[in-house]
């Protein structure tokens, strides 16, 4: 059995960026619904820096994460997202430690 994949970005917004960038979140959430192997995806914000949000995307495994990387979906959000950013993105990439 291939072991769920799980993503967590952090991404902070430029000020002026903020709205912006939760829009253009919340349609690429959307959108990836729509994907094979989709499992989840929560986006959330910082409460201590309302700037700052927090996605969570839930794959059914590598594989198919990689197919959601090379979809129209993820290339048209990657091509944009980067202008509402103050800072870089941080990407962490996660597999389960156990079963449930």
């Amino acid at each position: 059995m291939t072991a769920e994949f799980d993503i967590t970005t952090i991404l902070t917004a430029k000020a002026d960026q903020q709205e912006a960038l939760q829009q253009a979140l919340l349609h690429y959430a959307d959108q990836s619904k729509t994907e094979e192997g989709y499992l989840a995806f929560h986006i959330g914000y910082d409460k201590s820096q309302p700037p700052r949000f927090i996605l969570n995307e839930r794959w059914q495994d590598h594989a198919a994460f990689l197919a959601h990387e090379k979809s129209d979906i993820f290339q048209d959000f990657a091509s944009m997202f980067k202008r509402f950013l103050e800072k870089p993105l941080l990407s962490v990439f996660s597999v389960p430690l156990m079963e449930d």
